[in-house]
């Protein structure tokens, strides 16, 4: 029986990865204060606070079904 050595995987650079989880921080963060500076600007309070309940709403709910 003939025992083969696979190559062990080439793992990714420990600075690109904090790079790319940065680079995607800041995205995500962006986006929010952008959406709530659009909504603090254009929609009445309780239109406002309706849309982020029912935001939560849905993804509470695609989390847990």
């Amino acid at each position: 029986m003939t025992v083969t050595a696979a190559a062990p995987a080439k793992a990714q650079s420990p600075l690109l990865l904090v790079g790319a989880a940065l680079a995607s921080v800041y995205v995500v963060w962006g986006s929010a204060y952008l959406a709530i500076r659009i909504m603090v600007e254009e929609m009445p309070p309780l239109v406002g606070g309706v849309i982020v309940v029912l935001a939560v709403a849905v993804v509470v709910r695609s989390e847990f079904q």
